[in-house]
């Protein structure tokens, strides 16, 4: 997680604060990600010098991007809301769902400008070479064993390369378009964990 960014808006003429938090998450987590929203959203109504939140949501084909744009009277309130317990109990959980570095970056003044946010998306870390062998074991030994049952007749009347081609071009047409894409949505969490 990066340290916030300072910006200085170059018109100060409006004491407001802006607090721009940048996330993606994957769509399996859209619902849970609106359950918090509407958490934070009625926490920040509470807050002193809150004015105004919006969110932007831009779906990229990896995940959804959201952008979240928290206003403050002053500089003062946005700091204060910072260091309050109820952020960090409320911007947890939402910050857990992300799948990439979560960005932050505030701005002072009438003018608002963020920076862009360029590091949005780094690429996701690849699990452990462990975990993604398991993964692989679990998705071709099984196939494995029923394809050479079932295609024994077949491959039995044939050269045993030929056979083997078979089952090779069955077993990877199988566990590319089947098993592996459903065993990763299932360990999904188990695969990104430490």
């Amino acid at each position: 997680m990066n340290d916030d960014n300072l910006l200085d808006a170059g018109h100060n003429t409006v004491h407001s604060a802006s607090y721009l938090v940048s996330l993606r998450i994957n769509y399996s987590d859209v619902e849970r990600f609106a359950s918090h929203i509407s958490k934070l959203n009625l926490l920040l109504e509470d807050h002193a010098g809150f004015e105004s939140i919006d969110i932007v949501r831009r779906d990229d084909g990896q995940g959804i991007d959201i952008f979240c744009i928290a206003r403050f009277t002053s500089k003062d309130d946005l700091e204060a809301w910072k260091l309050s317990p109820d952020r960090k109990a409320v911007l947890d959980p939402i910050e857990t769902l992300s799948v990439l570095d979560v960005a932050r970056q505030q701005a002072y003044g009438s003018n608002i400008w963020f920076e862009p946010v360029v590091n949005l998306p780094s690429p996701p870390k690849l699990p452990s070479l462990w975990k993604r062998w398991i993964v692989s074991l679990i998705a071709v030994y099984p196939a494995l064993i029923v394809l050479i049952y079932l295609l024994k007749p077949i491959t039995s009347k044939v050269a045993e390369p030929i056979g083997l081609l078979l089952v090779a071009t069955i077993l990877t047409g199988i566990t590319t378009a089947l098993i592996a894409p459903w065993l990763t949505k299932k360990l999904h969490k188990w695969l990104i964990s430490n």
